[in-house]
């Protein structure tokens, strides 16, 4: 998704289209706080936001009110609660003021309790249906608020063009059995939802949304991706389905440039964001892996060095032990071409003066959320794009070489979060930026770690 900021422009103010999609459980996951996973892949909405946040996910009813009344003595408070095969998952961000929670209610009791809190100064900021049980957060707020049951689409729809005429718009939208129940608080401005769409169609429809002012509200997965757009502006990524290392490493990413997660997704079927940096065959494997690899491992062992979250692929067809060079290197993941360094022509294994012999020839490729991948030890003139082309997923993107620090031809691939303008083969101290943790997809695994003695399988060409 664009990460620019745009201006608002004038547009309908009804929906388009509605249909049909299923609501899964949502995880959600925490920023500068323990992570607590399962297995599973994850789509999230991230937009501009400033202070803490915590998630805790699974837990006991009982669980949950102890942590939940931890954080809010420490002043933060529920966006987002969840609920699935029993348990309980929420996200807590900094904020103050009084809040509310019921787990379980029918619709009467809902409405009796909501009228009660209404007239407290409370409203409704999320509400789930679990097995025609009612749960809900309430916190303070102002103004009108609509809530209605379970609607037919047609009745929804219906429903919402009244509202809106009325200056409502949605803030929470479910859909159960068939049936949508949704929440409508005062509102401005455009609005638009679209349900039932391929990610690729979604995709789409969120780069007009977002280049005519409109920014996700409610973002929803099942049977296709449903969404809310309304008129917003400022930052905004989309992931969907993303592998549980990959999405901490975006949410981190994300994080620490001022972004929060507003909508978080369990889906099924996850996908790694990187596939393997070259063509399928067999000659491939890992010869140097993560940090934590049993075999042999970059940075020793400890997952603070610079590399530690790196691989070296080599190429050796006739499994003598020895690499090969001039093999196609592809694109991990689609960006722009940031650094190209390709006149070096020498092997600098035992150099001790690297200024002199080189480091290799390298791309480094901007992946434009904050995430740079790096390719190394390069054939001399091997790259082929030109710094500022854009590069998608698989394309060709050098040849693989022996130049620089290596002890056979072969690739070294990591992702960096970020790249220093002002490394060079004489300006190595302190400019390099360390690796993150990511997964590959290939023919044969959808999130992983590619381990030393691994079978390689590529599905980049």
């Amino acid at each position: 998704m664009s990460t620019l900021n745009q201006n608002k422009s004038e547009l309908p103010v009804r929906a388009r289209r509605l249909g049909i999609w299923l609501l899964l459980a949502t995880l959600i996951v925490p920023l500068a706080a323990t992570v607590y996973y399962g297995q599973t892949g994850t789509a999230g909405v991230w937009r501009p936001g400033s202070g803490g946040q915590f998630t805790q996910r699974a837990l006991s009813w009982d669980d949950f009110k102890t942590k939940n009344q931890t954080y809010f003595d420490q002043g933060l408070r529920l966006v987002d609660l969840e609920i699935a095969n029993g348990k309980y998952t929420g996200v807590w961000q900094t904020g103050s003021g009084a809040q509310w929670i019921d787990p379980s209610m029918s619709w009467q009791e809902f409405k009796t309790k909501n009228e009660d809190y209404f007239k407290q100064g409370l409203r409704v900021i999320d509400i789930e249906i679990v097995n025609g049980r009612y749960a809900a957060v309430w916190r303070p707020g102002t103004g009108g608020q609509w809530i209605h049951p379970p609607l037919t689409l047609q009745e929804f729809k219906t429903q919402d063009a009244i509202y809106f005429k009325q200056g409502f718009r949605l803030t929470d939208l479910e859909f159960v059995d068939g049936r949508f129940t949704a929440v409508w608080r005062p509102g401005t401005g455009a609005q638009y939802v679209q349900a039932g769409l391929t990610w690729e169609q979604f995709q789409t429809q969120d780069k007009t949304y977002f280049a005519q002012g409109l920014r996700l509200v409610d973002f929803e997965v099942g049977s296709g991706y449903t969404a809310v757009w309304r008129t917003g502006t400022g930052a905004q990524w989309v992931w969907a389905g993303l592998c549980l290392d990959d999405f901490k490493t975006q949410d981190g990413i994300y994080f620490s440039k001022g972004l929060r997660l507003t909508t978080v997704e369990l889906t099924s079927n996850p996908k790694a964001i990187y596939r393997l940096p070259f063509d399928d065959d067999a000659g491939w494997r890992v010869s140097n892996g993560n940090w934590d690899d049993t075999t042999q491992a970059h940075g020793g062992g400890a997952k603070t060095g610079l590399q530690a979250f790196a691989w070296d692929f080599v190429f050796d067809s006739n499994n003598d032990g020895k690499g090969e060079s001039g093999q196609n290197i592809r694109a991990a993941r689609g960006g722009r071409v940031h650094v190209v360094v390709e006149s070096e022509s020498k092997n600098s294994l035992t150099s001790k003066d690297y200024c002199k012999d080189g480091v290799g020839n390298y791309v480094v490729i901007d992946h434009g959320d904050g995430t740079f991948g790096t390719y190394w030890h390069l054939s001399q003139n091997g790259v082929i794009p030109k710094v500022g082309d854009h590069v998608d997923r698989g394309d060709k993107i050098a040849i693989s070489g022996h130049t620089g620090v290596s002890s056979t031809p072969h690739v070294h691939f990591d992702v960096r979060t970020g790249w220093n303008l002002a490394y060079s083969k004489c300006n190595l101290k302190g400019t390099e930026l360390p690796s993150v943790r990511i997964l590959f997809e290939d023919k044969n695994h959808s999130c992983w770690i590619p381990r030393v003695g691994e079978k390689l399988a590529s599905n980049n060409n």
